[in-house]
């Protein structure tokens, strides 16, 4: 599981990184351009930079998990690529049997035609190796490599450059330092494989549903995939593999949700002419329809249930807006889905404008439905000295404080209320 995401120098958000501690189910309030998006983002380009496109020695902006149809400099911080963006990823992970918390940041400069990387990794707090600039004056000049092991430190220069997100060839380049003999080295290297592994097998398993998603970007055309997409394209795909390969229990949770959204008999197959369907009854016709006649609401909560419960156990989710087009009533109902899924092996992270949707999961908590430690919500604000965020308190009983700006916009919307009062 992701325990801290640490973002800087990326679109809106500025030199001062924002360091985000993650739960189980993650929730970032906060008003219409502060960046609650831009950190999602962050970490899918981070997650398909590792991963996809490996003969790509760069980030990759046009990825399966999120696609930037813009120029690469245009999402540094004020389109500066001579200033660092870095994103830093902490997760829990099993070393030589012992759980720890490891760290991994990736930082990126740029300028005119060249470009430099630093990869930073830490074992509990300790830095453990380091290959790039020590000195960001020095980030074009000569390449270091650094060792810290058992208190030793191992510091050289090396010829190498390694421009991917997790470059793997850190592994096996060891005489990049000029070091090979180094049985200290030599342990990091072992120490780190089992750390790469357990990032990218987490990288593989993440999706990211952004808040742009509707009926008319679903794909009908036979294929493969096992995530709906970044806008939910590959939903039809997803729920026809799913019910074609009989995995009836995650199938039937689908169902039930969808159920819920008011779309009973859900089913998947396929039509006349070689597409794809799918198709649930209407309760008010009782008729048959078929998922472009869907209720736009009832599509979102079937769009989300099949994202949550239809990936792989430990998959992380990111959500942008997951109340779009949701009567109150079934924002409730998506804060009960959510900690559902949430108790189900995967982690979530949430963007939301939803007052309902925050109260929905502080009742939760107070429930018993999920506990206060794997409920985290944060708000985020541009003041005069920049993004702060902040994290609510949360004990047993819910929250025991409310997000600033809703209170205020409530405030407002009172006070005008009173004025409008007859005399």
């Amino acid at each position: 599981m992701l325990t801290h995401l640490r973002v800087s120098g990326f679109k809106g958000i500025g030199p001062a990184a924002i360091d985000l501690p993650l739960a189980k189910l993650t929730v970032v309030v906060g008003e219409n351009g502060v960046g609650k998006s831009s950190l999602w983002q962050a970490l899918a380009l981070t997650a398909q930079s590792a991963t996809e496109q490996l003969a790509l020695y760069d980030i990759v902006l046009a990825g399966s998990k999120w696609r930037y149809p813009g120029r690469i400099d245009e999402i540094y911080h004020r389109h500066d690529p001579s200033k660092p963006l870095s994103v830093g990823i902490d997760m829990s992970a099993s070393l030589a049997g012992a759980e720890s918390i490891v760290s991994y940041t990736w930082t990126r400069v740029a300028k005119e035609e060249q470009r430099a990387f630093k990869h930073e990794f830490s074992v509990n707090g300790a830095p453990i190796w380091t290959v790039g600039w020590l000195d960001l004056a020095q980030a074009f000049g000569e390449r270091r490599f650094e060792a810290n092991n058992r208190g030793e430190r191992v510091s050289a220069t090396t010829p190498f450059s390694f421009d991917r997100v997790l470059d793997e060839q850190m592994l096996h380049r060891r005489e990049l330092a000029g070091v090979q003999h180094s049985k200290n080295v030599d342990d990091l290297v072992q120490t780190l494989r089992p750390i790469f592994a357990a990032y990218k097998e987490q990288f593989r398993k993440t999706g990211y549903l952004e808040a742009l998603r509707g009926k008319a970007l679903v794909a009908l055309e036979p294929g493969d995939s096992n995530t709906v997409g970044p806008h939910g394209e590959q939903l039809v795909r997803v729920l026809n593999n799913i019910q074609a390969r009989e995995r009836r229990k995650d199938f039937s949770l689908v169902r039930k949700w969808a159920e819920n959204y008011g779309l009973p008999h859900l089913d998947s197959g396929m039509q006349t002419g070689g597409l794809l369907s799918t198709s649930a009854a209407d309760p008010q016709t009782e008729t048959s329809v078929r998922i472009h006649d869907f209720a736009d609401g009832a599509f979102q909560g079937l769009l989300l249930a099949a994202q949550l419960f239809l990936s792989e156990p430990g998959t992380l989710v990111m959500i942008d807006e997951p109340e779009s087009n949701l009567h109150p009533r079934f924002e409730k109902l998506m804060a009960e889905m959510l900690v559902e899924a949430a108790n189900n092996n995967k982690q979530l992270l949430v963007s939301t404008h939803s007052e309902v949707l925050v109260a929905a999961l502080s009742g939760l908590v107070r429930s018993g439905k999920i506990g206060p430690q794997n409920v985290a919500i944060h708000e985020l604000a541009r003041t005069d000295q920049g993004l702060v965020l902040r994290q609510l308190d949360m004990s047993s009983r819910g929250l025991t404080e409310w997000v600033k700006s809703f209170s205020a916009v409530d405030d407002d919307l009172n006070a005008e209320w009173i004025d409008g009062l007859p005399e």
